[in-house]
């Protein structure tokens, strides 16, 4: 007669409390290492073993995150928007806020981003839990919202004391602290392009270290590594680092993904500083059609390429086909406006970047002030230009 062995309930419960934790460190380094599908089935996995709250919440965060990082906007925001309706303790908040604070980030919903990482800071200097890897990836997401709505002061600041944060952890991880390293070198490359530069040749060695040369994140950096090369018009080194970038792309998103269309984007900005706008036309176009193709009609980076495309128009003297783009890009930039006239202009309300569409607006009034001055002598074009 075979025996039957049972597990005690408290070493049932001890079990299935070490599958958790091993799952969740798992489940951290395939985050890390931009594995975010993986991510998504080891969640579901971890999540048919426990039926602990506390844990589950902390599960479905990082599932959202995955989704969130891997494109999946509107499943990753119902999953947060989920989580955000429960009554949650101080941490599992600031987790939560968080994530959908970097959410609305990506989208370009820069208000709806400050709103919640704001939210999820207030409880976190309440409750002193800034002093820890999620308070320092708070204090990153918003750097890099500020950085995006141009308040380069206070993104520094924030990314400053992440850094400082996750040098001072006990379990000091490399990895993200190489993420501060990028951040960083985004903030400097407005004020100074070589300290920006020693920044992502920093990050650029630890991803290489950490994962070869075909991975995401050495992509980014190659990427922000052209950006400095550029602003000191090093034209060549910066078109090696943005074809390095593109092909590791390439490799790991065969079809249109908008980290391909940036990379193109930039292709361009980068030939048009050579002089060359055959070469930057053709890879704006490429940016465009890929972006359209990720994102829909409407992204503030669609916006972004057709303000290019608008302004290589207008400095080749084709005003017409440069203000038709303008207009398009303010279509983009404006959840609910969609008139392609000319003279009609969106109310400053429901826009997705305020900058971007400062930079249309402008580029289409001056662009109506060089027609008149170029081509029609109308009065209309001067009193359009003064209203935009």
């Amino acid at each position: 007669m075979m025996k039957k062995f049972f597990l005690s309930p408290l070493l049932l419960v001890l079990t299935i409390t070490l599958f958790a934790q091993q799952s969740t460190r798992s489940i951290d380094s395939l985050l890390l290492d931009a594995q975010f599908e993986k991510v998504i089935i080891e969640v579901e996995k971890a999540l048919r073993f426990t039926s602990d709250s506390h844990q589950r919440v902390i599960l479905e965060n990082k599932k959202a995150e995955a989704l969130n990082r891997a494109g999946k906007i509107d499943e990753a925001q119902r999953l947060l928007e989920h989580l955000a309706s429960q009554s949650l303790p101080p941490t599992l908040q600031v987790i939560t806020q968080m994530n959908l604070g970097f959410l609305f980030l990506n989208q370009g919903r820069n208000d709806l981003a400050y709103t919640k990482l704001h939210e999820a800071l207030d409880v976190a200097e309440n409750e002193n839990l800034l002093n820890s890897v999620e308070g320092a990836q708070l204090l990153s997401y918003l750097g890099n919202l500020y950085l995006a709505t141009g308040k380069y002061a206070q993104a520094e600041e924030q990314l400053g004391m992440a850094l400082s944060i996750r040098e001072k952890l006990a379990e000091r991880n490399p990895e993200l602290i190489a993420a501060s390293y990028n951040d960083l070198g985004l903030v400097y490359s407005v004020r100074d392009a070589n300290k920006a530069l020693d920044f992502y040749e920093k990050a650029l060695a630890t991803y290489e270290r950490l994962h070869g040369k075909d991975h995401p994140k050495t992509a980014i950096a190659h990427t922000n590594i052209g950006f400095a090369y550029r602003t000191l018009e090093l034209y060549g080194d910066a078109v090696i680092n943005f074809e390095s970038a593109l092909k590791t792309w390439e490799k790991i998103h065969p079809g249109p993904h908008p980290t391909k269309a940036f990379v193109l984007f930039n292709l361009g900005q980068t030939y048009l500083n050579t002089g060359n706008n055959g070469s930057a036309r053709s890879y704006y176009d490429n940016a465009l059609t890929m972006y359209r193709e990720s994102y829909g009609r409407k992204h503030p980076a669609i916006a972004t390429v057709l303000n290019a495309i608008g302004n290589l128009n207008v400095s080749e003297g084709k005003f017409l086909e440069g203000l038709e783009f303008f207009q398009q890009a303010l279509i983009s930039n404006t959840g609910d406006f969609e008139n392609a006239t000319l003279s009609a202009n969106p109310g400053l309300k429901n826009y997705y970047s305020g900058n971007t569409l400062l930079f249309t607006l402008l580029h289409k009034a001056e662009a109506l002030e060089s027609r008149f001055f170029g081509k029609t002598l109308k009065f209309d074009d001067l009193a359009l230009a003064t209203k935009t």
